[in-house]
């Protein structure tokens, strides 16, 4: 049986409400962006607004637990870093785009 020191055991348990807190607030800013009124065109924004939300999340995690065992969150972390841009890369070229068409 490994021992696991109590910084250790401490760490894990941090690290599992960490978990948890970032799932209520991907869940909260969600529900905020979906409850309130968006016109089709604002739709894209909460898009961004969510990823860029669950990005933020994800790299406080990632970046204030150190060790082999969370380099998985860093990796999540900056692929949630590429999506987000390429979301608002995304919108800013719809953006564009739609301004082409206004007469």
């Amino acid at each position: 049986m490994i021992k696991v020191s109590k910084t250790e055991m401490q760490n894990r348990k941090n690290s599992r409400l960490s978990v948890l807190l970032m799932i209520i607030i991907i869940a909260i800013v969600n529900l905020f962006l979906n409850c309130t009124y968006n016109d089709e065109n604002h739709m894209l924004y909460n898009v961004f607004y969510l990823s860029a939300s669950v990005t933020v999340v994800l790299g406080s995690y990632a970046f204030y637990y150190k060790g082999k065992r969370y380099t998985i969150a860093k990796v999540l972390f900056f692929l949630s870093l590429i999506i987000s841009i390429l979301i608002f890369g995304g919108l800013k070229f719809l953006e564009a785009f739609g301004k082409g068409f206004n007469h």
